[in-house]
């Protein structure tokens, strides 16, 4: 023996002996302590039941600080701790019990061992919220208005924060279902298995479903952290909802136009200079109107809309209009036959005094049958100005007689007139490169008076909304240059006196419907005269399309949830483990290495298959207990 243990056997032989009769009794029910007044070392020893009792030497050659046991309840422990710190603290010296008083008061809990997981909290919190404080931002903000860093888009940044605040909360939510554990065994005695149970918890969701279904209830806390960490794998789907980017039409004020005219005064009759050139007969740009009106060419509107979808205000515009009516019944039918070869002859008088005359004929070659005739007159001449000859705004009037596919003594009457009307412009919109009139009023004007033009132009006519037609809140007073008016009329007149062997007249006798052949001429001439020179363009709005932002903030709710309950989880356990001033062991693989297992002996754990090795845990209790400052693991058999 070397001289150090000569000296350390020699401190101690003034020292009682501690030892303890061992009675066939649960490991939490070992005693009483026993002093034998023989003199010997300290070593730690574990007494076991056995069929003969016996007595076992606690001694510690090796300590200055003995270690002693402790498997009794709290209130055995207590006595027979303060017996054997009694009996201890005989030393000459008073070392021992210095040392043991010390043990006791070193704390176990410390809040800088949970650095690490607050950290996590504080950037699991920070993400949830950057992400919230972004999408409040931009929320019905175009799409464009987002620009981030590398071309990130809003989704991405969005996935990439709402994954930071998971991994984040699952590290703190890991930590604390690992230090839960060790809180359970400290509570009761329980079956080894569950360690391996909360281990698995800790690891990913399949072993928080295992600890749910295992143990649901029994460990309330933990069940709470396996339920967040189940949850959290929906953080990243519902971030994904939250966004949408659907389209909505934005307005881009006074880039389109469209023509409208207080005036029409054609300069037809005028050239550069302003000299008079009467060999023109009329404006030609309002001729080709009236032709393709009445041939059905639809000619293009002249307007402005540079996004193809453009929308108008309200606006007043000089106009022309039609009013055609089925005058057959009341048309008075005179027929009369002649020779053979001259055939049959018919008079139609209609309703408003036109006269339509029409003769068949046989001849060897066939003869004649007539099958469409047509009359008109035009309205006063107004060749002086100052006239007053003009009290209406009528161009022309006219009837037809069609007797295609019909007899002549059953024709088809249908009475017209055109006039200058105001026209009111509702809803006027184009969609899709269309254009669509909306709701159009048409209003009848009367002559007012003839007034004084300007140097091109010697007087003008001025017509203002009639007073039966209601007072529209846009302008009311339109004038047109008389030298337009009766050429336009005459040529009209000519149009609708015609009959099937001249080109008008055929044109009018294959038309579908007179009415809306005449229809289609008013509208082809009414923006004819929006398209002149004297017209001004009305300001409308431009409607394009735009992706914006639309958050459905519902799908915030999980993320911001989750969150919460990671921090109260930590908040808790922090709570928990200082309360029973618990050393922060948490998944450290070191703890089972550093603390004692008492009441296990070798051939319980023989069989070392993982199967095995489970099989046997689930039979084994134990409970984790702490005495002056160490921690033992012991084994509790259940009773």
């Amino acid at each position: 023996m070397s001289s150090d243990d000569t000296t350390r056997n020699n401190r101690y032989q003034s020292l009682p002996t501690l030892s303890f009769d061992d009675s066939p009794r649960s490991s939490l029910q070992h005693g009483p302590w026993v002093a034998d007044p023989t003199p010997i070392h300290l070593n730690h020893a574990v007494a076991e039941s056995g069929p003969e009792p016996e007595r076992v030497a606690l001694t510690a050659p090796s300590l200055d600080i003995p270690y002693i046991p402790n498997a009794y309840p709290p209130d055995v422990t207590t006595a027979t701790t303060s017996n054997a710190s009694s009996n201890l603290s005989t030393d000459t010296n008073g070392s021992i019990s210095t040392s043991l008083s010390k043990v006791d008061k070193r704390k176990r809990f410390r809040l800088r061992d949970w650095l690490w997981e607050f950290g996590a909290a504080v950037l699991s919190i920070g993400c949830t919220t950057a992400v919230v404080a972004v999408l409040y931002a931009f929320q019905g903000k175009e799409l464009s208005s987002w620009n981030f860093i590398f071309r990130i888009s809003l989704n991405s940044f969005v996935s990439i924060l709402s994954g930071l605040s998971r991994a984040s909360l699952l590290v703190s939510v890991a930590s604390c279902i690992s230090q839960l554990k060790w809180i359970y065994f400290t509570k009761s005695a329980a079956s080894l298995y569950r360690m391996e149970i909360f281990d698995l918890a800790s690891r990913g969701p399949w072993g928080a479903l295992v600890l749910l279904w295992h143990m649901n209830i029994k460990a309330k806390l933990a069940a709470a952290a396996s339920l967040i960490t189940i949850l959290s794998f929906g953080i990243d789907p519902f971030s994904q909802q939250m966004l949408s980017y659907p389209s909505r039409s934005i307005r881009i004020p006074d880039v389109a136009s469209f023509g409208r005219a207080e005036m029409y005064s054609s300069g037809a009759w005028t050239g550069v200079t302003g000299t008079w050139i009467p060999e023109r007969n009329m404006d030609l740009k309002m001729q080709g109107a009236i032709l393709n009106g009445l041939y059905t060419i639809n000619a293009p509107l002249h307007f402005r809309c540079p996004t193809g979808t453009c929308v108008w205000p309200e606006f007043t515009t000089l106009a022309v209009t039609s009013h055609c009516k089925n005058a057959t019944s009341g048309t008075k039918i005179t027929c009369k036959d002649g020779l053979p070869s001259a055939g049959r002859s018919c008079d139609y008088m209609t309703p408003n005094g036109f006269i339509i005359q029409t003769s068949s004929h046989e001849s060897s070659g066939g003869g004649y049958q007539p099958s469409f005739n047509s009359t008109a007159r035009e309205t006063s001449s107004v060749d002086e100005c100052y006239s007053d000859g003009l009290h209406g705004s009528t161009i022309v009037t006219f009837a037809t007689a069609n007797l295609l596919e019909r007899t002549m003594d059953n024709p088809e009457i249908t009475e017209c007139y055109i006039e200058w009307s105001a026209r009111i412009y509702r809803n006027l919109s184009v969609e899709n490169g269309t254009m669509s009139l909306g709701v159009l009023d048409e209003l009848a004007l009367d002559y007012v008076e003839s007034i004084a033009g300007n140097q091109n132009v010697g007087c003008l006519l001025k017509f203002s909304i009639a007073s039966d037609a209601g007072n529209p809140q846009r302008n009311n007073i339109f004038t047109i240059n008389p030298t337009d008016y009766n050429r336009i009329g005459a040529y009209l007149a000519g149009i609708f006196s015609s009959y099937d062997e001249q080109d008008f007249g055929r044109a009018l006798m294959n038309s579908p419907s007179i009415e809306e052949t005449v229809r289609n001429i008013t509208e082809s001439m009414t923006y004819a005269i929006g398209d002149s020179h004297n017209a001004t363009q009305i300001a409308g709005d431009a409607i394009t399309f735009e992706q914006f932002i639309s958050v459905s903030w519902p799908w915030v709710i999980l993320p911001l949830v989750e969150v919460l309950m990671g921090l109260i989880l930590l908040v808790l356990t922090l709570h928990i483990t200082k309360r029973g001033d618990m050393a922060s062991w948490k998944s450290s693989s070191l703890v089972p290495f550093l603390i004692q297992n008492k009441g296990w002996e070798h051939e319980d754990l023989s069989d070392l298959s993982i199967k095995g090795i489970e099989s046997i845990s689930q039979r084994m209790r134990g409970s984790l207990q702490y005495n002056m400052g160490a921690a033992m693991f012991i084994r509790v058999d259940e009773r």
